[in-house]
């Protein structure tokens, strides 16, 4: 599988098990009632191009593994509950669009 898009109220968390998909090039799944924390795991999806978890109640932190990211090039994680730093290896990725609005974050994005 390649794309996974779910947009129909979905309620839960995202299992660590999501980071088994690695040949997804397209995760969306904004729009939900997700809760819980960005796994970890999310790190290990090396193909993924766009990662669209916008319009959640995610909480926590971005996760660090986000930086194994190599090829992401839409990054949206607007409208949660997300807090403390961005990851600024992030940064060196190719990215076009990027969106952290309506979060707590803190600090600065280079």
């Amino acid at each position: 599988m390649e794309y996974l898009y779910v947009k129909n109220e979905l309620s839960g968390t995202i299992p660590e098990s999501i980071g088994h998909l690695s040949l997804l090039t397209t995760l969306d799944i904004s729009n939900n009632k997700l809760t819980g924390t960005i796994p970890k795991s999310i790190g290990n999806l090396s193909l993924l191009e766009y990662l669209l978890l916008s319009n959640n109640i995610f909480s926590g932190t971005i996760p660090e593994s986000i930086k194994n990211l190599s090829l992401l090039e839409i990054l949206h994680l607007s409208n949660n509950q997300l807090s403390g730093t961005f990851p600024q290896s992030v940064v060196n990725h190719p990215l076009i669009e990027l969106d952290l609005s309506y979060n707590q974050l803190s600090g600065t994005i280079p």
